[in-house]
């Protein structure tokens, strides 16, 4: 019936919000930094890249130092992150054995009212800890750009895509907007609103 259609659609925008929440995590375009056409600097909460028009090398990666050498801001939005995915697994389990059409997993209809009652809150936690970091990281985007980042160096003096240091990466990157992990993270956030809500 009608419930049974809203209840799938349901679960399935709440299944595609949590796996577009994963792939936010590994995305390196959470900040993008540019100076002019052809340089620019994209940053993820793993990685650095930074392409220079100036020379042939592309563009390149380096990963952050370890965790512990990060400011504490970005070890917490490190952490929100995973935990949302965590909570979020637990949720799409959860959901799964409560959705009306896995009658062999619960047979009665006031346990999988409990069950998906128990998602659905599950699924809330999840996009609270997405949708602070998202917010949290574009507002620390526009207030202290870009004391925040620390970059791991290729070799012994060395820097990232031919600039020698932190240092000429603020010099030079004087331009910032929100990377596409941002947008797609307030758009998971939004599906698993949505699918909770027809749930």
């Amino acid at each position: 019936g009608v419930t049974l259609a809203m209840h799938v659609v349901g679960f399935a925008l709440s299944t595609l919000g949590f796996g577009l929440t994963v792939m936010v995590i590994y995305l390196n375009c959470w900040s993008i930094y540019s100076h002019g056409p052809g340089t620019y600097m994209q940053s993820g909460l793993w990685n650095i890249c930074v392409r220079n028009a100036s020379t042939e090398r592309g563009e390149v990666c380096r990963q952050f130092y370890t965790a512990l050498s990060q400011p504490r801001f970005f070890q917490v939005v490190r952490a929100l992150m995973l935990m949302a995915v965590a909570v979020g697994a637990i949720a799409l389990f959860v959901s799964t054995l409560g959705t009306a059409c896995a009658r062999r997993f619960s047979e009665h209809a006031s346990t999988k009212t409990k069950l998906t009652c128990a998602g659905g809150t599950l699924w809330l936690l999840t996009v609270l800890c997405s949708r602070v970091v998202c917010s949290s990281f574009g507002v620390s985007l526009v207030t202290e750009f870009p004391g925040w980042l620390r970059v791991s160096p290729t070799s012994p003096g060395g820097g990232v895509g031919g600039l020698s240091s932190f240092g000429e990466l603020q010099t030079l990157y004087t331009r910032f907007s929100f990377g596409a992990a941002l947008y797609t993270g307030w758009l998971a956030g939004a599906f698993i609103v949505i699918g909770g809500a027809l749930m």
